[in-house]
């Protein structure tokens, strides 16, 4: 992230992709915590949490019709932040 880079004005998209990114950063950190060190039991919490956040917010038809009502495909960014969470923290 370049200097100017803090000053460029995010969109609407921008700051909820951000947001789900931050919150499964989140709930995938949380996992590994309390996986204590298991590499097995820690990959399936991980996956577990992520799933599990993944539904609820799929399911939350309040937050899917606020995004709707702002113009944001809100779907297609929560499936791309599971899929990088996914990435980042179950190699």
């Amino acid at each position: 992230m370049g200097f100017f880079d803090a000053f460029k004005k995010q969109t609407p998209t921008d700051q909820v992709r951000k947001i789900l990114a931050d919150n499964f950063d989140k709930i995938a950190k949380d996992a590994i915590r309390d996986a204590a060190g298991d590499p097995v039991m820690g990959g399936m919490i991980v996956e577990m949490s992520i799933g599990q956040m993944y539904q609820n917010l799929k399911q939350n038809s309040q937050i899917a019709s606020i995004c709707a009502n702002a113009g944001i495909n809100y779907q297609t960014l929560l499936e791309e932040e599971r899929q990088r969470a996914r990435k980042k923290y179950l190699r």
